[in-house]
């Protein structure tokens, strides 16, 4: 499998964060990502069986992260180090072919995180999927995260 330098992509400012929303009461901090992409490996995301919901899948190890991911004979995703990072993929369907512009990570509890979408206006009335996969630290846990979908006017 290809190595994928993940410290360095956390890091990296190319990772899409926008600024969380704030509420005094529950002090959130904007958790740093990295997005996963499987661009030129010949690999690509299998279709959801979900195809009208929007859904958030959390993996933590290479067998589940294989039951999502379709590559050619010969060819291989990029590696991730499961024993310190979780990967977080999130997809569902929208008006024409489409990929979120502003994706958002907060944790407002030590055990409450929010991961907000943004996603463009429609386009056209053809429904396709989406989606966005990023990288985090292995904190995050199945049932911990809240999804919110938005919408630019």
């Amino acid at each position: 499998m290809k190595t994928l330098s993940v410290t360095s992509g956390i890091i990296a400012a190319t990772a899409i964060i926008a600024a969380c929303d704030s509420d005094p009461q529950q002090q959130p901090k904007e958790i740093a990502f990295a997005e996963y992409s499987l661009s030129g490996t010949g690999c690509e995301w299998k279709e959801s069986e979900q195809s009208h919901d929007n859904e958030l899948i959390i993996m933590n190890n290479d067998d589940k992260m294989d039951s999502y991911i379709l590559c050619p004979e010969g060819k291989s995703r990029p590696s991730i180090d499961f024993s310190q990072y979780s990967l977080l993929l999130v997809r569902g369907i929208h008006p024409y072919y489409t990929r979120p512009n502003k994706i958002s990570l907060c944790r407002l509890r030590p055990d409450k995180y929010t991961l907000t979408i943004n996603l463009p206006p429609h386009l056209a009335a053809v429904n396709t999927p989406w989606q966005a996969a990023l990288i985090v630290d292995r904190t995050i846990r199945e049932n911990n995260v809240e999804l919110i979908i938005t919408q630019e006017p």
